[in-house]
């Protein structure tokens, strides 16, 4: 079993938080475990002029995310609302 996380997540210092954070969050290279990332939505802003480009880069990472699920055994998900490492935030359509 593993557990998926996301580019650009920060999620602690342990090996476990780091195995699912973006490689970005462990500048030390420390050892971690395999586990797969999938993509987080990097969105434009001002959110209501970017509506199409941020529907499709949404839906790129959720076929992405799925491709993940289908082809890894996945236990749990870890997802920051607000990205740890740049501050990105997706749209409550893709958090559902």
């Amino acid at each position: 079993m593993s557990v998926l996380g996301f580019n650009n997540g920060f999620h602690g210092q342990t090996t476990a938080t780091l195995s699912c954070s973006s490689n970005d969050a462990n500048p030390k290279n420390l050892p971690v475990f395999p586990w797969p990332k999938a993509e987080f939505p990097l969105l434009r802003y001002p959110l209501a002029q970017n509506e199409k480009y941020n529907r499709s880069e949404e839906e790129r990472c959720l076929t992405n995310f799925k491709s993940i699920l289908a082809s890894n055994t996945v236990g749990a998900v870890i997802i920051e609302p607000i990205s740890g490492i740049n501050g990105q935030i997706a749209t409550p359509n893709f958090y559902k």
